[in-house]
């Protein structure tokens, strides 16, 4: 994501808001089967809410995309985090006729056997990126 311009040490925000604000660029290099649906996309259970940092969908696969951005390396418990997500999206956003809902973890860096472990535990199709 070089287009982005950021400087080498910014925040989950700073990140977050550059994506926002170059989305076609990003929607580009995603193809042309997604459609953004939020930034901070709020989830309420329980009169607690959650925020997923950018939502999609995608057209083709009739499944909500959700992304969470992470400026450090992956730890596992980003992918309990976005397990939780995915199960509330299902639950309160998703349409009967969609999909179930995939998750993307954008991370700085990842140790690849620490990924491997991390996802075997979770019940929700997703992926690290880096």
């Amino acid at each position: 994501m070089s287009f982005l311009n950021l400087p080498d040490h910014h925040n989950e925000k700073q990140l977050e808001n550059a994506l926002v604000a170059n989305i076609t660029k990003m929607l580009g290099q995603f193809g042309t089967d997604f459609a953004f649906m939020g930034q901070q996309f709020r989830l309420e259970l329980d009169d607690k809410e959650y925020f997923i940092d950018l939502l999609f969908y995608h057209r083709k696969l009739k499944s909500m995309i959700a992304i969470e951005l992470k400026v450090n390396e992956f730890k596992p418990e980003y992918s309990q985090q976005l397990n939780w997500y995915l199960h509330l999206l299902d639950k309160t956003v998703k349409y009967p006729e969609d999909n179930p809902s995939i998750g993307i973890l954008l991370c700085k860096t990842k140790s690849h056997i620490t990924v491997e472990y991390a996802l075997e535990i979770v019940n929700k199709p997703m992926g690290v990126a880096t």
